[in-house]
């Protein structure tokens, strides 16, 4: 069993909620005209440091990563380096990352995992 990173988890939240336009939860990483945006996974692994690596194109005007280069000089999966650095479990990692989720969505699925709502806690 883990125990979930509930700081982390929280100031994500916040952090996404307060700039809507740096989070896409469509994709691990992405590179647009309008900027770079991260799916919740994705700010896991940035906030620990890393920084996304093998960027491609997979649609016009649209580069996404998958995978990214941690600060000890590690490549890892982005969804696999966030389960660790959040303490999730697969299926709690499944409810949070998918790539569906609205701002709701991922404010349950942080309530059900930690048992706080990140609207009332501010980390």
């Amino acid at each position: 069993m883990t125990t979930p990173n509930t700081p982390e988890l929280l100031a994500i939240y916040q952090h996404i909620k307060a700039n809507p336009e740096e989070w896409d939860q469509r994709t691990y990483a992405s590179h647009t005209l309008c900027g770079t945006a991260f799916f919740f996974a994705g700010w896991a692994v940035v906030r620990a440091g890393g920084e996304a690596v093998r960027w491609y194109s997979y649609e016009p005007g649209r580069e996404q990563a998958d995978r990214a280069t941690m600060p000890d000089g590690r490549e890892v999966l982005i969804d696999d380096e966030a389960i660790a650095i959040l303490g999730l479990d697969e299926d709690q990692a499944g409810e949070l990352f998918f790539e569906e989720n609205d701002l709701g969505d991922i404010r349950n699925a942080i309530a059900a995992i930690t048992g706080v709502d990140p609207e009332v806690v501010t980390p």
